[in-house]
């Protein structure tokens, strides 16, 4: 009796884990991609004096590339021009949608997670 009861409670085991490993690890790389979205973002501000229309463009390209929608995902950036050794804040902020929480289709169950990365920098260019 203990043996089936060890051979279900393992199966349970095995069936949790072959379901939500699939999921930490996509969650893991939505993080791993906003984290490189942000150091490309600040690279970029950086080296062009502020968040400009080509940086913009640039890491929208980037958001593309990782199939990130700008529905789901946002930049928030300096509004003004970064001037030489001034610091600025960029933070990327989206959410990763776990789907095996989701019961039958039903929608019961919905989770979504945020997925934040913020990072700062200086500015390399020198307004006068």
């Amino acid at each position: 009796m203990s043996e089936g009861v060890s051979v279900a409670i393992f199966a349970i085991f095995l069936w949790a884990l072959a379901m939500f490993s699939p999921e930490f690890a996509a969650h893991a790389t939505r993080a791993v991609q906003a984290n490189e979205l942000k150091e490309y973002a600040i690279q970029q501000t950086a080296k062009y004096g502020g968040y400009t229309s080509e940086v913009q463009a640039k890491v929208e390209k980037r958001m593309k590339e990782f199939n990130m929608s700008s529905a789901d995902w946002e930049v928030i950036h300096p509004a003004n021009a970064v001037n030489m050794d001034q610091t600025f804040e960029i933070e990327v902020r989206g959410k990763y949608e776990y789907r095996v929480f989701n019961l039958l289709g039903t929608g019961a169950g919905h989770k979504d997670v945020p997925v934040k990365a913020v990072g700062s920098g200086l500015g390399q260019v020198l307004y006068r």
